[in-house]
This record gives C-alpha cells, structure tokens and sequence, in this order.
C-alpha cells in the first residue's frame, strides 16, 4: 500500500507545482493524458505506477475500464509479479478488505486502499513464490465476495474462496479426472454403532479390478464425505490416477462420514474420543475385511484425517495401536483437547507406528505441529513431513494425498 501511496503523493506534488503562478503556463501543450499503451505489465513498480496516474486524470473511467480489459486477457486478476501480489476490487463501497489463509480470515488485517477518489480498491502483499492460497473480499463489512475477476476457486466446507496462485506454484496432476482411467467403484454402507450408539455412514472405495485382487490394503478416511468429494479432497480421483499410471499399487480406502442426521458431529468424534476409536477399530474394520478382499495385517492399515481428524489420526496411534500402523495427520489441529495428544505420546513406549504430518505455513496449526514434530524426534519415531506455503485449505490437503500414497504404496 505504501507503493501506491507514494506515487499518490508524487501526483499530488505534482499537481501542486503546475498551479503554482510563478511556473510558466503553455495553453499550447495539452495536459499529459496516459493511454493504455502505456499500461507495463512487466514490473510491479512500473504497473502500479501506471494505474495510478491513469486513476488520477479527469474522466479515470475509460482508461480503468480498459485497464481490466487487458488484465483479463493476460489472466492476470489479481496482478502478481514475482513475489509481488497486487488484490484489485472495482466497486462503490464505504470500505474494502480482503480476508484469507494470509491473515488469518481476519478482514481488519486486510483492509484495502481506495485509488484516488474512484471505485478501485487496492490491497498489496509479498508472499513465497510457490504459495497457494485461498482468500475472499470484504465489502463494507460484512459482505464476504469472490474475487469476480478470478475464475479460480477451491472449494472449502462452507463453499468456495477464490484461489490466489503464485508463479512457482506447481499444481497437482493427479487431482482431476484423467481420460482413458478406469476409475474405482464406490459401495456405500451404514454400520449401527455399539461404541457411539448411533449408525455411522461410510463408502468404500474399490480400486478398478478389484475382483481379482487379494490382501488389499486399507486407508479409513475421516470426513470422508469431504476427501470423496472431487471438488474438495478429490481422493476417488488422486487414487484412480495413481493406480492407473502404476504409482501406487491397488489399494482401498474406507470414507467415514461424520454427519449424523443431518448434524456434523466431527467435533466430538474427533478429539480423543476413545468411543470413535473402539468404533472404527472393533466395529467397522472387522466388518470390511469380512465383506472384502482386504489385508488383514496392520502394517497395510492406515488412519487419514485433516485439521480435527488429524488429531484423530494421531489419537488412533496411540489408542489403536494393534490396529493401525500408518497414521496420516494433515495440518493436524493438536491443539485441541487441551494440547493431551502430546502427553500421551511423551508418556508411551516407542510405538511402531509410520507417522506422515503435513501442514502449511500460513495460519494452519503450525506451533503445535512442530511441538509434536520435536517429540517425535525426541521419542526416535519414524515419520515423513511436508511443510508448504498454503493455509488451512482443501487446496493444500488434496495436493499431497499424491505423497502420502506414494510413500506408503508406491511400487518403486
């Protein structure tokens, strides 16, 4: 913001000087009128320069206009340069912010700044140039929008961001639908829960030629209805993918849905809840490997989750030990339950366990995830991180399902 105010402040003074009665007048020079040929595209400073001189002449309207017009045809909303980002909102209103994963979904610390005296609104920001983050505007305080320039969106549980993409960011390939892949088969089933005392709704992942396959190994998905969905955690799609280019071998995963008559109940299910535990571990595994080909050993049983459901993961490594080996902790929200899934982990005997934490590095559990990292290093477990420049988004979660399954099914 500062940029855009200096050249404000320049234009001023400038202004300043030419209405000065000791400056000579020439009526015969018309005054500089900018056009958008000038328009550089080619440097942050050159751009917002650029946009500021044309926003402070007479009639600015034209000229924005066709300042859009160009940012459209280069896909260039909002404007970044290098590791430069420029958010740009045109519109009447009373106030501007922009809120994201960067600050914490806070619009105070994303106030924007309006350009002159007409309806452009600018926020700035430097970020890595490989970050991916989610983000929305925040018209006069209470309006949440999408960017309406941005036709990239990520879908989050309570419906789409905008998506901002730096220029290092390397997309996933493996998260949409490939064509020529023979994709898997979903089952759904409900199971009546002696543990919970409620059913429980989940659906079955089948790899494609799944009748000829024996001693399967199983991934039990927590907010499973999320990590099934191709909008969201995009799984059925990154396992299709992954089977087919001979990534990974065949393998199932079981989605546990969270939703009980229509309430979510991941917040009691999730955090330390012996009940959940004994559920899936005495209940609906030895359901699935009674009805399908699956392997019965530990080592080729895993425990996958996000946020709560990463703690739950974790949680699963200590109280389900015999159960399940591989345990999948993404941006894993340890802080919950009064941060107890650390003094468990201190307090217990080396488990053998094969631990895979990922987390991003703008407002995703970061603290808490590197305390439990330090423990695990202390306590000599074996585990696998990865840290990226993203938030707490389905964005960032279904991008590394790819690693995960590679590192624990991949055929190299």
């Amino acid at each position: 913001m500062m940029r855009i105010a200096s050249l404000l402040m320049s234009l001023v003074l400038l202004v300043a000087c030419s209405d000065d009665d000791s400056s000579p007048a020439d009526p015969g020079t018309p005054p500089d009128q900018p056009t958008i040929d000038d328009l550089r595209l080619g440097t942050y400073a050159g751009f917002a320069a650029d946009l500021a001189r044309m926003a402070s002449v007479t009639d600015s309207d034209p000229l924005i206009d066709a300042v859009w017009d160009t940012l459209r045809a280069h896909d260039r909303f909002p404007f970044v340069h290098q590791d430069s980002v420029m958010f740009l909102y045109r519109g009447t209103a009373s106030s501007v912010a922009v809120a994201g994963d960067f600050n914490g979904w806070n619009p105070a610390s994303g106030s924007a700044t309006r350009l002159g005296d007409g309806d452009v609104w600018i926020a700035e920001y430097v970020f890595p140039t490989d970050a991916r983050l989610d983000y929305k505007f925040v018209r006069d305080g209470g309006t949440w929008l999408l960017d309406p320039e941005n036709p990239l969106r990520q879908r989050s549980g309570f419906g789409d961001n905008s998506e901002l993409r730096m220029p290092g960011y390397v997309p996933s390939p493996w998260v949409e639908e490939q064509d020529g892949v023979v994709g898997g088969t979903l089952v759904p089933g409900s199971l009546a829960s002696t543990a919970l005392g409620y059913d429980v709704d989940y659906v079955v992942y089948q790899p494609a030629g799944h009748q000829s396959l024996t001693e399967l190994p199983v991934m039990y998905v927590t907010d499973g209805h999320e990590y099934a969905d191709p909008l969201m955690g995009s799984m059925v799609q990154v396992l299709d993918n992954l089977i087919a280019a001979g990534e990974i071998t065949p393998i199932m995963a079981v989605f546990i849905d969270p939703r009980i008559d229509g309430t979510n109940r991941r917040a009691e299910q999730y955090i330390l809840n012996p009940d959940f535990a004994s559920f899936v571990a005495d209940e609906l595994v030895p359901l699935i490997d009674a009805t399908y080909a699956t392997s019965t050993d530990r080592a080729d049983r895993g425990i996958l989750g996000t946020s709560l459901g990463g703690l739950n993961s974790a949680y699963f490594g200590v109280q389900e030990t015999d159960t399940f080996k591989l345990i999948v902790c993404q941006s894993p929200a340890f802080q919950a339950g009064s941060g107890g899934i650390l003094p468990l982990y201190a307090a217990a005997p080396l488990l053998d366990l094969d631990i895979f934490l990922t987390w991003g590095a703008f407002y995703d559990f970061g603290e808490t995830t590197v305390q439990m990292q330090t423990l695990l290093d202390t306590e000599g477990y074996d585990y696998q991180h990865i840290v990226v420049n993203e938030g707490h988004s389905w964005g960032n979660w279904r991008a590394l399902l790819d690693d995960i399954l590679i590192h624990y099914f991949g055929t190299d």
